[in-house]
């Protein structure tokens, strides 16, 4: 990835693209337990929606345009992409899409970062919704084989449990106890998103869909 990273970036200075080209480069999860990664001082790993499965890095390239050697710690999702892109080409953002454009923040002031709406995840029995500094998350028992069966992420309560991530990154003191406001409307929000999706899905026959890893393309 490294090698052919540089490949493209070496192809764009000859062909005099660098510029005025945006670069965006993104990690898809955090370090797996396969490979001994260590995600401190956040929790979990890839395969779970904790901060250490689903927080990582963006690295966001545009000479013409954008500040170089700034640090920014403002919450950025992968569906922001695409209608930063749009922006940044002058074409119109249509209003059903899911993301935001975070370029006016990149051009002028870090500071006045985008409020951004509700971010949902769910995956293999697992899901999360986070908004501003608060995350409901419900996860499961991870078991892997790395040196031998075992959990490598085991789950205390079949509840969802809520964090504040601003105090709280690591997701070690669960509040939705002590907030059981913003768990319900998170749990009501979750509910509405997922039997959303599940409609379109049906609605597109994708929940009849079957993969087959054999259809797998060689590289």
């Amino acid at each position: 990835l490294d090698d052919n990273i540089g490949r493209l970036l070496a192809a764009m200075d000859k062909l005099s693209l660098t510029k005025n080209t945006m670069v965006v480069y993104i990690g898809d999860n955090g370090g797996s337990p396969q490979t001994s990664a260590i995600n401190y001082p956040l929790s979990g790993s890839k395969y779970t929606l904790h901060e250490g499965g689903i927080r990582v890095p963006m690295i966001m390239r545009w000479p013409a345009m954008l500040p170089a050697n700034v640090v920014c710690n403002g919450v950025v999702s992968s569906l922001d992409i695409l209608p930063t892109f749009l922006e940044a080409s002058n074409i119109n953002i249509p209003e059903n899409l899911d993301g935001i454009s975070i370029l006016p923040a990149l051009k002028h002031d870090f500071s006045n970062w985008p409020v951004r709406p509700m971010i949902f995840f769910d995956h293999t029995g697992q899901f999360a919704v986070i908004e501003g500094d608060w995350k409901l998350v419900k996860s499961q028992d991870i078991s892997m084989y790395h040196g031998g069966l075992e959990k490598i992420w085991p789950v205390n309560s079949e509840n969802p449990r809520l964090y504040n991530l601003r105090q709280d990154p690591g997701e070690i003191v669960d509040l939705s106890v002590l907030r059981p406001d913003i768990t319900k409307r998170f749990m009501d929000a979750y509910n509405v998103w997922y039997d959303q999706m599940h409609s379109e899905a049906v609605r597109r026959g994708w929940d009849k869909m079957e993969l087959s890893t054999k259809q797998e393309p060689e590289f």
